[in-house]
């Protein structure tokens, strides 16, 4: 197995070809989300539910002042987790990372600014960590309250194609 490295740069819209799971009930879109390109071979969309994204910053206060699932995660080989919130003060929330089998994988901090816009960070939980395969990653992002995406971060992982 190769190792793949690669810098995450920016967010891009969701494939048109993945959509959102039946079981997820209606409640996330690719209208709230945004995909990342990780290398030349994988993507990663991310579902994210569409009050925290397109609400006005009370109504996004409101969802980051309560335990849940905030987005779902689709790689494009079929991988799945789910990023659920917890409120930690004001306005500010711990996040972690789940596999589809309820694995922790990752975790990191959420807050919400004056102007309605939501920042995070999230990172797995330590070097070596493994889902299907080994896999390390750091991310950061932000959306603003215009619903405007910025993800930046790294990743590495053992590439289960080669």
């Amino acid at each position: 197995m190769g190792i793949l490295r690669a810098r995450i740069t920016k967010a891009l819209p969701i494939p048109e070809d993945t959509k959102p799971r039946s079981r997820w009930a209606g409640d996330f879109d690719s209208s709230s989300g945004f995909s990342v390109n990780i290398g030349k071979k994988y993507s990663l969309s991310v579902f994210v539910l569409p009050e925290l994204v397109q609400g006005k910053r009370e109504q996004r206060s409101k969802i980051l002042s309560r335990q849940g699932v905030v987005a779902h995660c689709i790689s494009c080989v079929g991988e799945e987790w789910d990023l659920h919130c917890e409120p930690t003060g004001p306005d500010r929330v711990g996040l972690i990372m789940y596999t589809a089998k309820g694995k922790a994988m990752a975790a990191g901090t959420g807050r919400l600014d004056r102007t309605g816009a939501v920042a995070f960070s999230l990172s797995t939980l330590y070097s070596g960590m493994t889902n299907v395969a080994p896999v390390e990653y750091t991310v950061a992002g932000k959306v603003t309250s215009d619903g405007k995406w910025a993800v930046s971060g790294s990743v590495k992982v053992a590439d289960p194609r080669s």
